[in-house]
C-alpha cells in the first residue's frame, strides 16, 4: 500500500482475511503488530517514533484492549526494572528491600489480574485466547517428585494451547509451541517419535490449513534430521 499525501493508506479485499496476529511492516523495517479478527472495517493512526505511545484506534475494540494490554506490560516492565535496581542499592537493609520485593509482588499480581479481566470480559475473543496460549502450566506443588512432575507436565502442556485453533497459526507461538514439545518433552526414539508426531498430527485433522502445517513441518524436520532414528520417522510420515 502507498500512502497519499496525508499519510493515509487503505487494505481492502473482497474476502475477510484469516483470524490473527498481523503486523504493518514499513520500507524502514520498523514495523508494529495488530489483530485481525472477525470485525475488519476500522482505522489505524500511528507515528514512527513510537509505535505504542503514538497508536490510536477507531472501530476495532480488540486492538483496543491489545494496545492498551501492550502498554500496561511496558510501564510495568519498567517499573519492575526501576525496582529492581533500587532492591541491588537497599542491599544490606532488610526493611527497605521488603518494601520494595512487596512493590515488585504488586506489579506481578497486577499484571495478572489485568490477564484475568480478558480472560473474564471477552472469553471468545481471539486476544484472549492468544493471551492464555501465552501462558505455560503450573505443576500442583503437592507433586514433589522430579519424575511425577515431568509427567503432568507434559501431559497438560498443551491445556491453554489449543491445538486446533487455527488463529494461532498466525502468531509466533505455533511453531515453538510444538518444536519444544517434540524436542524436549518426547523420548528421541523412533517408535515414541512415531507415536508423538502422529498424535499431534491427528489433534489438528479437523482443519486442513492446521493439518497441512503439521504434516508438512514434521516431514521436512525429519527428512533434515541426520540422527539415526530421523529416518524411520520420516518413512512413516
Amino acid at each position: 500500500v502507498v500512502l497519499n499525501s496525508n499519510c493515509e493508506g487503505v487494505f481492502r479485499g473482497k474476502e475477510k482475511l484469516p483470524v490473527g496476529m498481523y503486523f504493518i511492516f514499513l520500507p524502514s523495517r520498523n514495523y508494529f503488530d495488530i489483530l485481525i479478527d472477525g470485525s475488519q472495517k476500522f482505522s489505524i493512526e500511528n507515528d514512527t517514533t513510537d509505535f505504542l505511545k503514538n497508536m490510536r484506534i477507531t472501530g476495532s475494540i480488540e486492538n483496543q484492549l491489545f494496545h492498551d494490554y501492550q502498554e500496561m506490560l511496558s510501564n510495568a516492565s519498567k517499573e519492575y526494572k526501576t525496582l529492581t535496581e533500587a532492591l541491588e542499592a537497599a542491599k544490606g537493609n532488610e526493611a527497605k528491600e521488603n518494601e520494595i520485593k512487596e512493590k515488585m509482588k504488586a506489579i506481578g499480581q497486577g499484571v495478572e489480574q489485568a490477564y484475568e479481566k480478558q480472560k473474564t470480559q471477552y472469553p471468545d475473543q481471539f486476544f484472549s485466547k492468544f493471551l492464555t496460549a501465552t501462558r505455560d502450566i503450573d505443576v500442583p506443588a503437592s507433586i514433589t517428585d522430579q519424575t511425577e512432575r515431568f509427567y503432568y507436565y507434559k501431559a497438560h502442556y498443551f491445556d491453554n494451547f489449543p491445538l486446533d485453533y487455527a488463529p494461532l497459526i498466525r502468531t509466533t507461538l505455533y511453531q515453538p509451541k510444538v518444536e519444544k514439545y517434540i524436542n524436549n518433552l518426547c523420548m528421541q526414539m523412533p517408535d515414541s517419535l512415531i507415536k508423538e508426531t502422529k498424535w499431534l498430527i491427528d489433534k489438528t485433522r479437523g482443519n486442513d490449513e492446521l493439518f497441512r502445517f503439521m504434516l508438512v513441518f514434521f516431514f521436512n524436520k525429519y527428512a533434515k534430521d541426520e540422527n539415526m532414528y530421523a529416518e524411520n520417522v520420516y518413512v512413516e510420515l
